[in-house]
């Protein structure tokens, strides 16, 4: 006899709600509370979320304070957008320049309700950036000083001239000779010197496009005594270095020469000439006479590279002579004649073996830039980097680019005057310099 049916039966009910995403709160800060005019120092707001990042989100905000929106500072929208991914935007108050003195002014950025957001509670819905004028009465363009304090006749000195009032614009004299500006902010102009014809002393004088000027009184002194540099030393292992000084008699009196070895790092470098290790040698070259500084032979030891720089109380010829004994006999050497002043720009054949090295001898990081073009001129490379004050590098351009077989043209810009030196090694292990192609500071 079968069992009778039975009256029960499941059911499975599919929960089909989604979970409501959370609405993000927004808030403002003023990360950078100061602006200043004629715009060099902007202000700051972030404007932030809370939660899930993805999507973008439009935040509606008002403006106030006792800055004009649009006329004390560019015009902001009323809105700014967090991009996808972002926790937070940046709004950036730039001061419009004006001719007026007017005292310190505000301006107030409030989150006001828009969609899919809420807006924090105070203090965190609005935030205050204030805006300072530099033509405040009383504050007139000045120049507080220069750095450094002397450079060569030569010119080719990169300086910093610090103040209040430069613009962008500004012109540079010393001793009434033209420089090259590179930059102008308001606290700040970075330069560098011209050629001068009279050593001693002189007037630093700054100009802004409107007229306005400010003067050093003998902030600067042009030094008839000259400094040689040298982009690259090779000592140690198969390689080494001469330094050859010759007095060339112009004044008929001794001069005397102190070198200074630098790494790549900038540190002083031991050299061991002579037998004894230093990282500086005095020596004097008598009238008509010669002198040669050269590393000692070690075939043992670790290479060892970086620069130098001579400063000699005369004027001299200066070239260093670098050998290559892969075999403990000569099998290349090549004969470089030493800078008298750094550049900004340099030009000179090369292909994927050629041999590079740059050091900066100047106050500031260096921001270089290497461009190798081919011989129809189509770019073949490129790399930016930055070199700090008294560092140093080499290296060959198809290592340094990350190129392969090429002929045509090396260029280097730089921000600031550095030294350098090329080596053709077509024909290695026989090497011969190359004309590092220095060309005028911003020409």
């Amino acid at each position: 006899m079968s069992s009778p049916p039975t009256n029960n039966a499941t059911v499975t009910i599919a929960d089909d709600d989604t979970p409501t995403p959370t609405t993000p709160t927004v808030t403002i800060s003023a990360t950078d509370p100061n602006a200043s005019k004629p715009g060099s120092d902007t202000g700051t707001f972030a404007v932030s979320r809370t939660g899930a990042t993805s999507g973008a989100l439009t935040v509606n905000y008002s403006v106030g304070g006792t800055a004009t929106n649009g006329t004390d500072y560019t015009m902001l929208s009323g809105s700014v957008v967090i991009p996808d991914g972002q926790p937070s935007a940046n709004i950036r108050i730039t001061a419009r320049n004006d001719t007026t003195p007017e005292p310190p002014e505000t301006v107030v950025v409030r989150l006001i309700d828009g969609t899919g957001y809420t807006v924090g509670s105070p203090p965190n819905n609005s935030a205050q950036v204030t805006i300072n004028d530099d033509n405040d009465a009383g504050e007139a363009l000045t120049i507080n000083g220069i750095n450094p304090t002397s450079g060569l006749l030569t010119g080719g000195t990169f300086v910093v001239i610090a103040g209040k009032g430069f613009e962008a614009g500004a012109t540079m004299k010393i001793g009434g000779i033209s420089g090259s500006v590179i930059s102008a902010t308001n606290t700040q102009i970075r330069a560098i010197t011209g050629r001068a014809s009279v050593s001693g002393f002189s007037d630093v004088l700054v100009t802004n496009p409107g007229g306005q000027s400010a003067v050093l009184s003998n902030g600067f002194n042009y030094e008839s005594s000259p400094s040689y540099y040298f982009a690259q030393i090779a000592a140690g292992g198969r390689f080494r270095t001469t330094f050859i000084y010759v007095n060339v008699n112009v004044s008929a009196q001794p001069v005397s020469c102190t070198t200074f070895f630098y790494a790549n790092s900038g540190d002083l470098l031991d050299l061991v000439v002579d037998g004894l290790s230093s990282s500086m040698l005095l020596r004097t070259i008598p009238v008509g006479g010669t002198v040669r500084i050269q590393t000692d032979a070690n075939p043992s030891a670790p290479v060892v590279t970086g620069w130098a720089r001579a400063d000699c109380s005369g004027p001299i010829k200066a070239s260093a002579l670098f050998r290559d004994y892969p075999r403990g006999v000569a099998a290349g050497e090549a004969s470089v004649i030493a800078m008298t002043r750094g550049a900004t720009s340099f030009v000179t054949f090369a292909d994927q073996l050629t041999g590079v090295a740059y050091a900066n001898p100047s106050i500031e990081a260096a921001e270089i830039t290497f461009t190798a073009n081919d011989l129809n001129g189509v770019l073949v490379g490129q790399k930016p980097m930055r070199l700090d004050p008294n560092a140093h590098g080499s290296d060959n351009v198809g290592h340094l680019l990350g190129v392969g077989n090429f002929k045509g043209s090396l260029r280097i810009s730089s921000s600031v005057p550095i030294i350098s030196l090329s080596l053709n090694y077509e024909a290695a292990p026989v090497f011969s310099a190359l004309s590092p192609g220095e060309e005028e500071p911003n020409q």
